[in-house]
């Protein structure tokens, strides 16, 4: 995960500032929330525990008259119809400016793409081929631009939220690009409902469940040299330094 250096302390910091001016509405939401997608999860696994929370909370909040934020009120909504595409113009003068930056955000994209799959041949017991992905990350990246778009990498948080809703085969990731697109199109002014404190709630689940906790009791049977490039490797991962 990206961040930048420092950020952590302010932050916290002002979070503590502002702490009486909490919500108890948005409070009470994302507790329920997650209380709720732990029970299906628990005792309804055929059920997916982030959509029913996604459609339950807007709604409760709808019907209830709940004064907390949405997306609409905090971003202004969710842009709604296909952007209009344009062809990239040539600038031969502009080659050795952004070369050395293209082929970083390159090396970059890939590293990510691939760590991701490999992720995902963990969780699904599947085995990925690597020229399918990188090939796949490159065509997008060269349409990407024509719309407006930003480089895009396989993601290990939508991969695993996937894997763990059930998805095996790339079917699954062509219905969630085509969910996306469907929203994109006729659902976005639905999609400026969902509540904020709902999305906070999936997210905590989503990152729990992307935790490999049952391998630490095995990580903490290896060596002492093992065991301290682990626990340096995960401080400086969450560090707030």
């Amino acid at each position: 995960m990206s961040r930048v250096p420092g950020e952590f302390v302010p932050r916290l910091r002002a979070l503590l500032a502002h702490a009486p001016t909490w919500s108890p509405a948005t409070t009470a939401l994302a507790t329920l929330t997650l209380v709720a997608m732990i029970v299906a999860i628990r005792f309804i696994p055929r059920v997916p525990p982030y959509s029913l929370a996604l459609v339950g909370g807007s709604t409760a909040v709808a019907l209830l008259g709940l004064n907390v934020e949405i997306i609409g009120s905090r971003f202004g909504g969710i842009p709604a119809g296909l952007p209009a595409v344009h062809l990239l113009a040539f600038r031969p003068d502009l080659v050795l400016t952004l070369l050395s930056p293209a082929l970083t955000v390159a090396m970059l994209g890939a590293i990510e793409s691939l760590m991701s799959a490999v992720v995902a041949d963990k969780l699904g017991g599947d085995r990925h081929n690597p020229n399918v992905e990188l090939v796949a990350q490159g065509v997008a990246n060269v349409v990407s631009p024509m719309v407006g778009g930003l480089p895009a990498t396989g993601a290990i948080a939508r991969t695993a939220t996937n894997i763990r809703s059930g998805a095996r085969t790339p079917v699954a990731g062509m219905i969630h690009a085509l969910v996306l697109l469907t929203i994109l199109v006729v659902g976005a002014p639905l999609a400026a409902n969902i509540p904020l404190a709902v999305l906070a709630a999936i997210l905590l689940v989503v990152a729990y469940n992307m935790g490999e906790w049952g391998e630490i009791p095995e990580l903490l049977r290896m060596s002492k040299t093992d065991i301290t490039v682990w626990i340096v490797t995960f401080a400086l991962t969450v560090s707030p330094i």
